[in-house]
């Protein structure tokens, strides 16, 4: 896809950093495909009572690894619950589950 003369093409932004009371998470405030803005507005999703965070994770993780050859992004899962405390968890492309301290992720056109 090519863009018009004026467009600029940035891409989507994410990431979520653990710290010792929390998670901080952030993202654009649209959904991009290439040029194409897909979703002006992305929502949050909270439950009442959400699975743990390292549960979450690993449905998604599921998920990823058996659509692997149809995704074209890797998921963050990130959050805080009373057994692990502040987790972030990153699954590439290709459906690998990963904890780390941080992460980052998106989409950037050069």
């Amino acid at each position: 896809m090519s863009l018009k003369k004026g467009e600029v093409n940035l891409g989507t932004s994410i990431m979520a950093v653990a710290y010792k009371d929390g998670v901080i998470l952030g993202a654009d405030s649209r959904t991009t495909t290439g040029a194409y803005i897909a979703n002006r507005v992305t929502d949050n999703v909270n439950e009442n009572e959400a699975p743990s965070v390292r549960t979450a994770s690993a449905l998604f993780q599921e998920m990823c690894y058996q659509n692997k050859d149809h995704l074209s992004a890797g998921i963050i899962v990130a959050g805080w619950d009373k057994t692990d405390g502040p987790s972030v968890y990153n699954i590439p492309l290709g459906g690998s589950l990963h904890k780390a301290p941080f992460a980052i992720g998106g989409m950037w056109m050069f």
